[in-house]
């Protein structure tokens, strides 16, 4: 029995102690809030009074952006529509690049295909001089007498296999 009266002495010894212990840090924890308080008021009022100041400052001097959970989403889109747009910017020029050569190269395709117009009209008028001068040359030939077949085999260097 009188270890059971010992072992209760004992265990509300240590329940007040505990209490004890809570109230005390429950006075630090309220001088440590208004420790912060304090701090946080002091350095407000050395960078310029407000927040808005604080960012201003912020933000100028020391490149600091100050953003919070729904500004710093709209920040990150807008970075990754920039280097989106970034992105496009440097496949357009690349196509104007590759439009810009092949443009060169159907110039030089035209001045090609001018070129072999110019050629085959050349060889046009040529077949055109050659069949008036076989037209002018048939008209000569049909006031010559034909030779028959028989005496026209025996001149020397024709050969009648053609």
């Amino acid at each position: 029995m009188l270890e059971t009266l010992l072992a209760l002495a004992l265990g509300l010894l240590l329940t007040i102690l505990i209490l004890q212990i809570f109230f005390l840090l429950r006075e630090k924890n309220t001088g440590l809030r208004e420790e912060l308080a304090k701090q946080s008021r002091q350095l407000r009022e050395e960078v310029g009074g407000s927040t808005k100041a604080m960012g201003d400052t912020l933000q100028k001097n020391y490149r600091v952006n100050v953003a919070g959970p729904t500004t710093l989403a709209a920040l990150l889109n807008s970075l990754q529509m920039g280097f989106r747009t970034l992105a496009i910017q440097k496949r357009s020029s690349d196509v104007w690049l590759v439009l810009g050569a092949v443009k060169a190269e159907f110039g030089k395709f035209g001045d090609v295909i001018d070129k072999m117009k110019k050629k085959l009209s050349e060889a046009s008028n040529v077949m055109e001089d050659a069949s008036r001068r076989s037209r002018a040359i048939e008209r000569k030939l049909r006031e010559v007498e034909q030779l028959p077949t028989d005496e026209a085999q025996d001149l020397p260097g024709l050969d009648s296999s053609s």
